[in-house]
């Protein structure tokens, strides 16, 4: 139920406080059993105070709206924020993932090959009923009051989906590139950004070199330079290089359970045999089922959030003259327009509540760099998006590259306004 204000935030509290205690008056008074007119007065004392708290943090953000919140307040529901304790394991009792310090460093509990030691350890927070950090958290805390404590089992299909053997792949360990390569001018021009010329020297790739030879109208020689012997560790394993009078050949001792990386998917190597290696696509824990302890630490209903998005300056002067005139920190967005996970930072993480909730503690600057050049080289960026946390003086405090959801966003710039005492949330 949302009121909205017209004049002023007491004349409509007295109004609405006024309606709620005449209706407990008539509850008292209604002839019904003394036991039965205790629960209605009961009801709707609570009612009047959960319009009180609401008008109290209508007031604190000087906002002209109040919103009731339906049901049981004490009780997560979607949309609300909830700071959570929770460890993840599987099923015979192997843990994945805690931010409890007393279940990580408990002796007696068994670790999974996939667990790591977090560096801090402390409540995280996420919307309720969306999937954040674990698969299943999300749902698991709804209808759970603060101080809670409950476990569940999430079986596989709707933990980490179920184990697909077409998902693993197999892959030669072996390659062979010829010395002399002849390609088309346009492709040389597409591929190394610049034009032939004969004697020039181009990184073919990463193990080796190749000369250009020859230029013609429409085709490019070149001849590669390799090192006979020569070899490269990397963290899927090593490179050996052949060279013999017409060939290179390239050949790869995998490292077992190394991530391999192709064509944007990434898995893991679990096999060599015969000249091959093999590349298991599926999600380490698919096809496990996972156990869940949760504590709703607290909880924050949707309805005292901050609705609005932050309000962006969009000169780069004038965001950080008022940063310095406010005093408060900045959050600089440099992006563009053809950029599609720039639209989905403004779209989806600058939309989230945890993000909205810290609006006024921040002021919210994005440049267009790919226009304003200048902003670009000043802040030496290589990528889209890129968001530049300053001081009040306009100094760098931190370089976030890329995009970030809400849930990490949020927990970057909580972290950020920590380290200066200030964080004001709420209007």
């Amino acid at each position: 139920m949302i009121y909205r204000i017209r004049q002023g935030v007491m004349f409509v509290a007295m109004g609405m406080l006024s309606g709620l205690a005449s209706a407990a008056t008539a509850n008292a008074h209604a002839g019904e059993a003394q036991k039965d007119t205790a629960v209605m007065d009961v009801s709707a004392q609570e009612e009047t105070e959960r319009v009180i708290r609401a008008l109290q943090e209508a007031v604190k953000r000087n906002s002209s709206t109040v919103t009731l919140e339906r049901g049981d307040s004490s009780t997560v529901q979607a949309g609300d924020v909830v700071q959570v304790r929770f460890a993840a394991s599987l099923e015979d009792g192997s843990l994945l993932v805690t931010n409890m310090e007393s279940v990580s460093r408990d002796p007696k509990r068994k670790k999974a090959a996939l667990y790591r030691f977090p560096e801090h350890f402390e409540p995280d927070e996420l919307l309720a009923g969306k999937e954040e950090i674990l698969p299943g958290l999300g749902e698991a805390v709804l209808g759970m009051k603060a101080g809670e404590k409950k476990q569940l089992v999430i079986p596989a299909e709707k933990a980490f989906g179920s184990y697909h053997v077409k998902l693993r792949s197999r892959f030669p360990a072996e390659r062979r590139v010829p010395l002399s390569i002849t390609m088309a001018a346009e492709d040389y021009v597409r591929r190394f950004g610049s034009f032939p010329a004969a004697g020039k020297e181009v990184d073919l790739e990463r193990y080796f070199k190749a000369r250009i030879v020859t230029v013609g109208e429409t085709e490019v020689t070149l001849h590669v330079l390799a090192k006979d012997g020569e070899s490269f560790e990397e963290p899927i394993g090593v490179t050996r290089l052949k060279v013999d009078e017409k060939e290179l050949t390239l050949s790869l001792t995998p490292r077992m359970g190394a991530e391999f990386q192709i064509h944007g998917r990434s898995g893991r190597i679990v096999s060599v045999e015969g000249g091959y290696f093999t590349v298991d696509f599926n999600h380490p824990l698919a096809g496990k089922t996972i156990v869940l302890e949760v504590e709703a630490v607290s909880l924050t209903k949707a309805g005292s959030l901050v609705k609005e998005a932050p309000s962006w300056v969009e000169s780069h002067d004038q965001g950080l003259a008022e940063a310095k005139k406010l005093e408060r920190p900045a959050v600089l967005v440099l992006y563009a327009d053809w950029c599609s996970f720039c639209k989905r930072l403004f779209a989806e993480t600058m939309e989230d509540p945890r993000v909205k909730n810290l609006r006024d503690s921040l002021v919210w600057v994005k440049v267009n760099s790919d226009r304003e050049t200048a902003i670009k080289q000043r802040y030496a960026q290589e990528g889209y998006p890129l968001i530049v946390l300053l001081r009040p003086d306009g100094s760098v405090a931190e370089r976030i590259d890329g995009f970030r959801d809400g849930a990490a966003f949020s927990r970057l710039l909580k972290d950020f306004l920590a380290a200066r005492g200030k964080v004001s949330q709420g209007r």
